[in-house]
């Protein structure tokens, strides 16, 4: 019996180490989905401050939403967890405005259309904390952060037009969850959210969280 016990003990330990082997090694990964951003409108006093004394006809829109997408590597060190490197580029959020606003000096009436588009790129870092469900299915969650690069284009025509462009920069905490599922050893698929907090200047370029919905494809060589 105490042979027995050994025998099954051996292969038991055995088994272990090599699922622990195919739990492990290097992946990389595309993924394209869509992303909004709570951008905010820009509002009548927005356009007071560019030099109107006052307005009429206002009306203003939005595009909060747009295709994204990202590519990400990592490496897979055992069931639970990973260590993840990303590029992602979050799309492109457009507001506009347009009616006639007044000037004083010289008095007069000017019709003008205001459009600003916000571009949001970066690279970031996460942790991927798992929890299998089954052979195939796995549950987690990726905190991690992303270092963005937030570029601003405004142009206003009244008349004459003029563009302005403003690049920030700067970090910000990641929230991800989601779904994976292994459809072989070198294959998988992940159904995610992400949220990026706080992207963008408060000053210059607005700042914003964005969520992120991607559909992705993992590769293990």
């Amino acid at each position: 019996m105490n042979k027995r016990l050994s025998w099954l003990a051996v292969i038991a330990v055995s088994y272990a180490g090599v699922a622990a082997a195919q739990d492990q090694g290097f992946y990389a990964g595309l993924g394209i989905g869509r992303s909004n951003a709570d951008v905010a409108d820009i509002s009548l006093q927005d356009v007071l401050g560019i030099g109107f004394s006052s307005v009429s006809g206002f009306q203003n829109e939005s595009s909060k939403s747009d295709t994204a997408w990202k590519l990400d590597g990592g490496y897979q060190f055992n069931s639970y967890v990973a260590a993840e490197l990303f590029y992602a580029d979050l799309g492109k959020f457009s507001r506009g405005a347009s009616g006639t606003g007044t000037v004083t000096s010289p008095p007069a009436s000017l019709a003008f259309t205001l459009d600003s588009d916000l571009k949001i790129t970066g690279f970031g870092a996460a942790a991927l904390i798992g929890m299998p469900v089954s052979d195939r299915w796995q549950l987690f969650a990726k905190p991690g952060l992303f270092y963005w690069d937030a570029k601003r284009t405004t142009v206003t025509t009244a008349g004459t037009s003029l563009s302005d462009t403003t690049d920030k920069k700067g970090t910000s905490p990641t929230l991800g969850l989601g779904a994976g599922f292994k459809f072989t050893e070198q294959l998988s698929a992940r159904l995610e959210w992400e949220r990026f907090f706080d992207v963008g200047d408060e000053n210059t370029t607005g700042k914003s969280d964005v969520n992120l919905y991607t559909l992705s494809v993992q590769f293990t060589p």
